[in-house]
């Protein structure tokens, strides 16, 4: 073994409360066989042919390969290209993901810097990664809620005090700021809140109003007859007062804590009640806006856009017209084929988290049910 190369022992464990990670020359350990980077790694399936056993089953020279649609629709696998560097966010982990995967197959050198992943064994990354991020925030939290718990009696769940600033941590901000310090943005060894939690703090000044409304494109507070019935109209950047018709209207008790506005802190941005969900879009930042649609040999859509009535029959009647055979079925699964989606429900509803998703498509026999042994 080369003596340059480097054990990834000596990197610490992903997520520490230091921050800090350990900047190799060689991130990857030399081992037996050479690397090909027109082949995945793990199952080293040829990217090049799509044979499996890349350098055993194929006799593909080792060449770049990159990513082009013409290359999914003539059948070739599709990959996820991945920059091999610890100091980018979960690179150690990658490292260690690569090395204990692929490392008794291949011999990397100090000069490889990336890589080519299946899709297949991409999605067997993405859930190491997850799990191990998981595990990470939690120990961080942990950590974080010792240093911080029981510095007063006000505060038991933890505070922050920096001079005349006291500020109550609960589970929430533990979390959010655990998450930024796993991924290297902030260190949780200097002596200040970071950046993410001050700023919401900063950013709190929500109040409730009874009968003042807050005119936000002056700056100065309309002071409105507490008996007059108050209408909000959503306009950028103003509350608008205008009289509601009470004829055909029972107005209880607590009909005015019903129509208070409640301003959020930042310019331009109330939340009534009254309003409901049209005040609040579908397309939050949870929701997926685009899918694409692929069997495991081919790419039909690229990027299809969602809306707000999209199912996943409707996708796939988009990405493929014609009907399958008599006898036959297309079943819809996420990318990692864990989950089967029902055709009619709505895409925005089933998939949170990302902004865009992969709908894997299985052509499938319909299996009739036989009642007399039901």
């Amino acid at each position: 073994m080369d003596t340059t190369s480097k054990s990834l022992s000596s990197i610490p464990t992903h997520g520490t409360l230091t921050g800090q990670t350990n900047h190799l020359a060689s991130p990857l350990s030399l081992r037996s066989s050479p690397f090909r980077p027109n082949a995945c790694p793990i199952c080293r399936r040829c990217l090049t042919c799509a044979e499996g056993q890349s350098g055993n089953d194929c006799s593909c020279p080792p060449q770049e390969v990159k990513w082009n649609r013409a290359r999914l629709q003539s059948g070739f696998l599709d990959f996820r290209h991945k920059i091999i560097a610890p100091t980018k966010p979960n690179g150690v982990l990658l490292i260690q993901w690569l090395n204990a995967k692929a490392g008794q197959n291949i011999r990397w050198g100090e000069e490889i810097n990336e890589v080519n992943i299946c899709v297949r064994c991409n999605s067997h990354w993405m859930r190491y990664k997850k799990a191990a991020n998981a595990n990470s925030v939690a120990e961080c939290v942990t950590r974080l809620q010792a240093k911080y718990s029981g510095l007063c009696s006000e505060h038991p769940t933890g505070c922050y005090i920096n001079g005349d600033r006291h500020i109550a941590l609960d589970s929430k901000l533990y979390h959010q700021w655990a998450q930024h310090i796993v991924n290297g943005q902030y260190n949780a060894t200097e002596e200040y809140l970071p950046e993410l939690l001050d700023a919401s703090m900063d950013s709190v000044g929500s109040q409730e109003s009874s009968s003042p409304a807050m005119d936000l494109s002056l700056g100065s507070i309309k002071r409105v007859d507490p008996q007059t019935p108050v209408q909000i109209l959503p306009k950028k950047n103003k509350l608008t007062h205008t009289p509601v018709d009470t004829n055909n209207r029972t107005m209880s008790p607590n009909s005015e804590s019903l129509t208070s506005p409640t301003m959020t802190g930042e310019p331009g941005k109330v939340f009534s009640p009254t309003l409901g969900s049209a005040n609040r879009s579908l397309f939050g930042p949870g929701s997926v806006k685009t899918v694409s649609v692929r069997s495991e040999r081919k790419t039909y859509k690229g990027r299809v856009a969602v809306t707000e009535s999209t199912t996943f029959e409707s996708v796939i009647r988009f990405a493929i017209p014609s009907p399958p055979p008599n006898g036959m079925k297309i079943c819809i699964w996420s990318q990692d084929k864990s989950v089967e989606y029902m055709p009619d429900s709505l895409v925005i509803e089933t998939i949170k988290g990302v902004d865009h998703a992969e709908l894997i498509i299985t052509l499938e026999p319909t299996q009739g049910v036989d009642f007399e042994n039901f």
